[in-house]
């Protein structure tokens, strides 16, 4: 899910070349700060979104509201994902060892995280007892493990969600990501550039169609919410704006503005009546509401893309502390929630802290800067120990790698 290093502040926009152009020192492609600055954004999103919400004060009120759309961060992860790995399929579908590269980098970056959550969350956690509850909540899923192993956890939680421990339920889009890697190199390899645009807007017209029959027959939100045939719409959206930037129109991109400028009109429209963006409580957004979401998040793609970095926003999305956070942000969204979870099972609790410190905004706060620093600090040794060794040998092997927030 995160790293590149940030681009040098210009005068220019990111891309001086056509994106289709390569170093030509590296064979790679420019990484560009601002997709990591996204991905920053987007890891935020989330941790807003699993923030507990107790309580009143103007301050916990804003950023309720504002964690009720969180969810909407793992879109914008989708459409980063779909939009970096198929380029990397694309430029490289040419070369040797085109498969074998591709896995080896997925692999490298994502398994030495993963496995060791699992291995923490499954056997540790229980067999230590370090936090209240984990122990009945491991000792209840472990026959779940498999589906864990073989990324199949949103399949799991569609079946039945109570199987799944909550501080792991959050491990459903690592799936949705990691089946499509499995699916998307052989279609790119298969298909040309104009076949596998055309294929991508269908996926997206599929996934609405397929949850339009879903709710019409009354079928359980969550499903639609963690299944990847109806979350695909922002993978392909992703890798519609990937395929389109290495063609000789670029230019055809500029309907994604209007069309995310109007997406974000609806979806304010539905949090001015709501007061949050609940895609598990309104039928329709259940049905328009992804693709909404996603719409916009290919549009911020398609501007951090021309960005210029002396811009407002190009300095915002190019800020040193979203770069940071969107570099990790793999690491972040693996560690956060059991994090989150395991201290108010432990008594951290919004409640005890409102009345320690007298207001529900002070302990809404409060929490969130204890339980973010702690996840910023586990990130920090998983970083140190799992992820950048990794990536360090993937570089070593020669493994592709990505224009940013991807390692």
């Amino acid at each position: 899910m995160s790293c590149s290093a940030p681009v040098a502040m210009t005068a220019t926009p990111v891309f001086t070349r056509p994106p289709t152009a390569l170093s030509p020192s590296t064979g790679e492609r420019p990484r560009v700060a601002p997709l990591d600055g996204l991905r920053g954004v987007a890891i935020l999103l989330v941790m807003l979104y699993h923030l507990p919400m107790q309580g009143g004060g103007r301050i916990a009120r804003d950023i309720a509201i504002l964690g009720r759309c969180g969810w909407v961060g793992v879109d914008l992860f989708f459409v980063l994902s779909g939009f970096l790995i198929t380029g990397i399929l694309y430029d490289a579908k040419e070369r040797d060892g085109y498969l074998r590269r591709f896995y080896l980098a997925r692999v490298l970056r994502i398994f030495p995280l993963y496995f060791a959550a699992l291995i923490v969350c499954f056997a540790l956690l229980p067999a230590l007892h370090l936090v209240r509850g984990a122990a009945e909540a491991g000792s209840a899923a472990r026959g779940s493990a498999w589906w864990f192993f073989l990324y199949l956890q949103n399949v799991r939680m569609a079946i039945n969600i109570h199987s799944v421990p909550p501080y792991m339920q959050h491990f459903w889009s690592l799936a949705i990501e990691e089946q499509f890697y499995l699916i998307w190199p052989f279609v790119v390899l298969a298909c040309s550039r104009e076949r596998l645009i055309r294929l991508t807007l269908g996926a997206v017209a599929a996934a609405v169609l397929l949850r339009m029959m879903l709710v019409a027959g009354r079928v359980d939100p969550l499903t639609l919410y963690v299944l990847t045939p109806t979350r695909l719409d922002g993978l392909a959206l992703g890798a519609y704006v990937a395929l389109v930037a290495r063609g000789p129109r670029v230019s055809s991109l500029r309907w994604l503005r209007a069309a995310g400028a109007a997406a974000l009109l609806l979806l304010g429209f539905f949090v001015w009546r709501d007061h949050a963006l609940n895609i598990l409580a309104s039928r329709s957004l259940e049905v328009i509401g992804y693709t909404l979401v996603s719409l916009a998040a290919a549009a911020a793609l398609e501007w951090a893309l021309r960005a210029r970095l002396d811009s407002i926003g190009g300095r915002i999305a190019s800020s040193r502390l979203l770069v940071w956070l969107g570099r990790r942000s793999y690491g972040i969204y693996v560690i956060h929630f059991p994090v989150f979870l395991l201290l108010q099972a432990d008594g951290f609790t919004l409640a005890a802290l409102a009345r320690r410190l007298g207001s529900w905004s002070e302990a809404t706060i409060g929490f969130l800067l204890v339980a973010g620093g702690l996840t910023l600090l586990l990130t920090v040794l998983s970083w140190r120990l799992l992820e950048a060794p990794a990536l360090r040998l993937r570089h070593r092997l020669g493994a592709p790698r990505a224009v940013a927030a991807d390692g």
